[in-house]
């Protein structure tokens, strides 16, 4: 099967340098599929650029009308976007044939793309979090492509080590997935049945143990929730009733924790990626109505303090954290523009009075450089988008 496996590729990779590139067709793919950085993108091409043929590739092609009723959400005109099944035939051809493909993980591993071939990495965060050939503990290598975007000059360098590639084609645009929290409004917290009189905080642990994708584990996963056990969350549920906050859990979409069958609270949330995909909205968008964020090791923080909202960080795990995985800065203390908390007591606490790190600008400039119209950005600095 490998044998086989590789002889495709090399055929894809023969056929990926022959084939003419059409100049007005843009292809995306994404993890979970029709999400983050590529879906803003995405609507940034579809409203300013109607010129432009798009094809989205996409795991599960049963998933169509879901995808379809989100973009019903966010635009008032009939979407020009097809969904074709990634691993097929008509899935090669697009991807052959379209002059600009982005993806958020990578797209077919193995395949080296013709210098003709504009392939954009727009990435899914900013990680503090080893990645890439900064990590020698991960089996999996970074896909190749010809640009990656970043947030900062920082960031920049980062990812010059983790994906091996020219600094130069590393582009400093922010993260696509931002202009969420500015523009296309959405009520999230209606289509979710939230109550928005209550102060909403929303917790995003990164995993610990992952189900799909990387296949790790990484900090302690002995517990099903970060500082809580499922039969301590009721005596947390009434705290917050009483102080009138609504905590939302956000599990990350490879977590293990997606496999728990978590119960209900009057109080507290827990989402899946199904439960956006059911109402048809995107993450960012709910991030854009919280008053909080609580997470941890997850990129989400540095997206987040362009809000300007306080933040805190979930963190019983540092030393465990920090031996398996590591981090990509020598002292990551000083880029975490929020409290550390690392046990129950201090979770009660910053929820009561959430109040922002006094160092929370200066972090914000050095880890954010590009403030608003992040799809602009990305786009402006392709070379000849429209060429």
């Amino acid at each position: 099967m490998k044998v086989l496996k590789s002889i495709f590729f090399v055929l894809l990779n023969l056929l990926d340098y022959a084939s003419p590139k059409a100049k007005r067709k843009y292809v995306f793919t994404s993890f979970p599929d029709f999400s983050d950085n590529a879906f803003s993108l995405y609507l940034y091409v579809l409203n300013n650029h109607p010129e432009i043929k798009n094809i989205w590739l996409i795991d599960d092609i049963s998933k169509t009308d879901l995808y379809l009723k989100t973009l019903q959400n966010y635009i008032n005109h009939p979407p020009a976007v097809r969904f074709v099944k990634k691993n097929s035939l008509k899935g090669f051809y697009h991807f052959l044939t379209a002059r600009y493909v982005f993806f958020t993980h990578g797209i077919y591993k193995g395949m080296r793309f013709s210098p003709r071939h504009i392939v954009v990495n727009l990435w899914h965060g900013m990680p503090i979090k080893k990645i890439g050939y900064l990590d020698p503990k991960s089996p999996v290598r970074p896909i190749r492509s010809k640009y990656v975007t970043v947030t900062a000059g920082i960031y920049q360098k980062i990812f010059e080590k983790a994906f091996r590639m020219p600094i130069s084609n590393i582009l400093i645009s922010g993260q696509v997935r931002n202009d969420l929290l500015f523009e296309y409004p959405v009520n999230a917290l209606q289509k979710l049945g939230i109550d928005p009189q209550n102060e909403i905080i929303i917790w995003m642990p990164t995993y610990r143990k992952s189900i799909v994708g990387d296949i790790r584990t990484d900090g302690l996963s002995d517990k099903k929730l970060p500082l809580f056990k499922i039969e301590e969350l009721p005596e947390l549920n009434k705290k917050l009733k009483a102080l009138k906050k609504f905590l939302i859990i956000k599990l990350h979409p490879m977590d293990y924790l997606n496999l728990v069958d978590f119960p209900e609270f009057s109080h507290i949330r827990f989402l899946k990626n199904e439960d956006f995909e059911a109402k048809g909205i995107q993450l960012y968008s709910l991030l854009a109505q919280t008053d909080v964020l609580l997470t941890d090791y997850s990129s989400v923080y540095i997206d987040y303090m362009l809000t300007g909202k306080p933040i805190g960080f979930v963190m019983e795990d540092w030393q465990s954290f920090k031996e398996k995985r590591g981090f990509v800065f020598y002292n990551p203390e000083q880029y975490l523009p929020g409290k550390i908390i690392d046990n129950p007591k201090d979770f009660i606490d910053f929820i009561q009075n959430p109040v922002k790190h006094p160092d929370y600008e200066h972090i914000n400039t050095l880890l954010n450089e590009v403030r608003r119209n992040f799809a602009n950005e990305t786009l402006s600095q392709l070379k000849n988008p429209d060429a």
